[in-house]
């Protein structure tokens, strides 16, 4: 188990180069580092744990514009309204997946494993984490991860391959990206989604919400013509 002081030095590690950047730091369920913007809201996730000392994320975005119309949807019967009260900011709409297979959790019994690991995590925020959250800056960037997904037989949110966040309210999103970009498959999505939405019962609390969704996707008006 890692001590007060290695703990205290695996965060100012991290903090030397991401405190410039314009992250912050805000502790609630793990350790949270932010960056917000008129358009984004980026962080990933920290945990010290007792048994496997630590376990890392791979880096969040909130995309304000599609979050903004999320939120329409919410009411207090919403499945994961919960959540989304709790989340303090506003939810994510992507994530970065590629740390799923790997060993994050690691124990760390001496100093150079301490070191190595920061300059293994430090090296992912500023390297393939940047570019993640650079190249998604774009959301038909998004929309072309989706159709690739799609196109493998892979949900939208799948947990190892996939790009949206959430479990259903992942399909909102995709829809949501999809209006935006003036996608030419977009009433096949939605209808894709309807069809796959009504085929299993235990769907039925997201039901209300998926028409509702459907009675706002007229409303938006594209902001790319792909």
């Amino acid at each position: 188990m890692l001590t007060k002081d290695q703990k205290a030095y695996i965060l100012s590690r991290i903090e030397s180069v991401l405190k410039p950047l314009g992250y912050k730091q805000r502790r609630r369920d793990g350790i949270r580092y932010y960056r917000s913007s008129d358009e984004h809201l980026d962080f990933f996730l920290i945990f010290f744990l007792r048994i496997t000392d630590i376990r890392v994320t791979g880096v969040y975005r909130g995309i304000r514009e599609v979050e903004a119309i999320m939120a329409r949807l919410y009411d207090d019967n919403y499945p994961i309204i919960g959540w989304i009260r709790d989340f303090g900011d506003i939810p994510f709409s992507i994530q970065d997946v590629s740390l799923e297979d790997v060993p994050t959790s690691p124990l760390l019994n001496t100093q150079e494993e301490v070191d190595s690991f920061c300059d293994w995590y430090i090296g992912y925020l500023l390297g393939d984490g940047m570019r993640f959250l650079n190249h998604y800056s774009y959301l038909p960037n998004i929309l072309k991860r989706m159709d690739e997904l799609e196109a493998q037989g892979l949900p939208w949110q799948h947990p190892k391959e996939g790009i949206l966040s959430g479990s259903l309210d992942g399909d909102f999103r995709g829809l949501i990206i999809s209006k935006l970009c003036n996608d030419p498959h977009f009433e096949h999505k939605v209808a894709k989604i309807e069809r796959e939405f009504h085929e299993d019962e235990s769907d039925k609390p997201w039901w209300p919400y998926l028409d509702r969704l459907k009675e706002t996707l007229p409303t938006i008006e594209p902001k790319y013509n792909i």
